[in-house]
């Protein structure tokens, strides 16, 4: 069975105690967006605060566990971008960005406004619009790590220049395992980024920003249509201004993604 991105929002919060501290009001993905990383969330004041998805112990259908609300999020994320334009890579529309099919935290597919889905590998680019190449013959760059292993590698050796095989393997061995210590050390450095008031201000003043859905919060936007219920009940109309009581309506109602997506609307 497939798992969904927008599944995460609006997922409540629960401590190992079973004491509800908040919901999961969007999340944020790295800028290649093959990996969720953070997930923006709200306490039950309202009060907004990044959580890394290494900080959940359990992720379930009705609610997901937090360990600890100490840990700090990931750096370089964004908001995941829903609604953004998707492009071929000849340059016709497919469509927009509508959902993100996930394992776990890792992305596999994107999932367009007409039902397309797209292989996360076909992604060439992505900022204001995406690109992803339809041709099948895309091929993604490989990963840091690998480049920093060839590039480390050690020359062949032999007998004739003083080195005999066994010199020349505990060599590779301990190349191959600096680099895999080195990254290691860029996966600890990005997970104890700190998430300071600063660095928001500087995330959320970026002119992209607006187009990513949950980024310089919810509240104060204004609704270009109007929010129903599953019967098509008004939560709330068009033009209202998103407030925290309208947020905890969609939440009841199980529409706080819909509402997400209407709030993206405006910026297009």
């Amino acid at each position: 069975m497939e798992e969904f991105a927008s599944e995460l929002i609006g997922k409540p919060l629960l401590s190992r105690s079973g004491e509800r501290i908040g919901y999961v009001k969007n999340i944020q993905t790295d800028k290649k967006l093959v990996r969720i990383r953070n997930l923006e969330c709200c306490d039950e004041d309202e009060e907004e605060f990044i959580l890394p998805v290494s900080a959940i112990a359990q992720l379930g259908k009705d609610a997901a566990i937090v360990k600890s609300l100490s840990a700090a999020g990931c750096k370089n994320c964004i908001s995941a971008p829903f609604g953004i334009e998707v492009f071929s890579e000849t340059g016709d529309k497919l469509g927009t960005l509508a959902d993100f099919v996930r394992e776990n935290f890792v992305i596999t597919h994107y999932i367009l406004s007409g039902g397309q889905k797209v292989p996360a590998d076909r992604l060439v680019s992505a900022a204001d619009s995406a690109i992803v190449d339809l041709s099948g013959t895309a091929v993604r760059r490989p990963p840091r790590a690998a480049k920093k292993r060839t590039a480390r590698a050690l020359p062949q050796t032999s007998k004739e220049n003083g080195v005999d095989a066994a010199e020349q393997t505990a060599g590779t061995a301990a190349t191959a395992a600096a680099t895999e210590s080195d990254y290691e050390v860029l996966i600890a450095e990005e997970a104890n980024f700190e998430q300071t008031p600063a660095a928001q201000e500087v995330r959320f003043s970026r002119p992209s920003a607006h187009k990513m859905a949950g980024s310089a919060l919810l509240t104060g936007k204004t609704l270009p249509a109007p929010l129903v219920d599953a019967r098509g009940n008004v939560i709330a109309a068009a033009g209202a201004t998103v407030t925290p009581d309208i947020i905890r309506r969609a939440l009841a109602h199980n529409k706080l993604f819909a509402l997400t997506l209407l709030c993206t609307e405006q910026y297009r």
